[in-house]
């Protein structure tokens, strides 16, 4: 057992150490609190930035579908006197090659190829009708390669050969 001149040594350092170990203990809280206020003020700043950035981040946001589908009309309109394959109008409009070509099917019920093919033999129709020019220099002006070709298209189209509708347009 401690004797009495002991504990009168021992007793100021016990509560040396008890009032060290309370100093130890309010330092971990206030350091903790001081952890907690550092996240709140992050927390903060990061949601002021986000609220900062969401014109932004509306502005930069991809279009609607709508909106691609007339973007790739127009660039077939553009291009109309061209060969316009789907990897052309893919590589315009930055989008896979079967996205594009669901997406435009989705959202106006003609196939992409059809669309070209319509618009380019209504060009067609209009330059037999308007000019003098000999079929094979439509077909070859509005991207086709082999007349043949073009004037099965047309065919299918108007029933009946260029020839014979550029006839008909004369009477």
């Amino acid at each position: 057992m401690i004797s009495e001149a002991e504990s009168s040594l021992l007793l100021p350092v016990l509560s040396e150490l008890t009032a060290i170990a309370q100093l130890l203990e309010e330092r971990r809280w206030e350091e903790a609190e001081l952890r907690l206020t550092e996240s709140a003020w992050a927390f903060a700043l990061l949601r002021r930035l986000k609220e900062e950035r969401m014109p932004e981040r509306e502005r930069l946001a991809p279009p609607h579908k709508h909106e691609i589908v007339h973007h790739i009309q127009q660039i077939v309109k553009q291009h109309l006197h061209e060969d316009v394959s789907l990897q052309l109008l893919s590589d315009k409009v930055h989008l896979h090659p079967k996205y594009v070509s669901w997406l435009y099917k989705n959202e106006t019920g003609e196939g992409l190829s059809e669309y070209v093919h319509r618009l380019k033999m209504e060009q067609a129709a209009y330059d037999l009708r308007h000019s003098r020019k000999k079929v094979y220099e439509i077909a070859q002006h509005l991207g086709y390669h082999h007349t043949s070709y073009f004037i099965r298209l047309f065919k299918e189209r108007f029933e009946m050969t260029p020839q014979q509708f550029r006839e008909r347009a004369l009477r």
